[in-house]
């Protein structure tokens, strides 16, 4: 299940009350945000994968001051031959900070790193497939 879901990580961060020269600091990121958007498609939404279709319930992820991070997600996997399941995961690692753009770093996921960059309460996120939008 890990395999396929590292194609449709759910990930994702915002940051609050950034300044436009200097970013965001490690203390505006921290907390705790929740996943709008998936390729500009309101959440729950499907995404097509090798495994079938995939729809995002939910994800949450927390983000703490000392540069780690954890996520929990629910979601719906529709298989080719028309089976449904339900599964709940979870991510986490550490993260680094430059300005408004934050790299995420997976220690569950085979070191997988997602991308993103903060704008007041958002941060869109892509794991290289895909775009997340999450608010804090």
């Amino acid at each position: 299940m890990k395999t396929f879901l590292s194609v449709i990580a759910f990930v994702a961060v915002t940051a609050c009350g950034a300044d436009g020269v200097t970013g965001v600091t490690q203390a505006q990121l921290s907390g705790t945000y929740s996943v709008n958007t998936v390729n500009g498609a309101p959440v729950p939404t499907a995404v097509s994968t090798a495994a079938g279709l995939v729809t995002l319930l939910t994800d949450q992820i927390t983000i703490a001051e000392n540069g780690t991070w954890a996520e929990v997600y629910t979601y719906r996997v529709t298989n080719a031959n028309g089976s449904v399941s339900n599964g709940a995961d979870n991510d986490g690692g550490t993260y680094t900070l430059t300005g408004r753009s934050v790299a995420f770093h997976s220690t569950s996921l085979n070191g997988t790193v997602y991308t993103g960059t903060s704008s007041g309460n958002y941060l869109t996120l892509n794991d290289g497939a895909n775009t997340y939008v999450f608010t804090k």
